[in-house]
């Protein structure tokens, strides 16, 4: 190999020759010393980015089930306080509540 100066390998000089230093990007640097991924981080990286996009459209779900929920809820007590209204309505005009079977107009039993 070569003998260790002070922890480290040091570089034979050569007389007449001159070192040079690149600008390479961080992704170039980095693929030229580890090479491709292997299959196995292709394929972790792969479970990965479909776990996020199961969350994301699960999540996307949730909102808009919620949100029906809500417009559901909404229709439901307005529909509630009409049928209050009407209820109290007939109290006051003919003194007596009314019952299931006039409202559907006949009799059940």
């Amino acid at each position: 190999m070569g003998r260790v100066k002070g922890g480290v390998f040091p570089h034979k000089e050569v007389p007449g020759t001159q070192l040079q230093a690149h600008a390479v990007r961080t992704y170039d640097l980095w693929h030229r010393r580890l090479g491709h991924p292997s299959s196995q981080v292709l394929s972790l990286l792969l479970k990965i980015w479909m776990l996020v996009i199961f969350l994301v459209i699960k999540w996307m779900n949730l909102v808009i089930f919620a949100s029906v929920l809500n417009k559901l809820v909404a229709h439901f007590l307005k529909v509630i306080v009409k049928l209050v209204n009407l209820l109290n309505s007939y109290i006051v005009i003919f003194g007596m509540p009314i019952m299931f079977h006039q409202l559907v107009g006949h009799t059940i039993f």
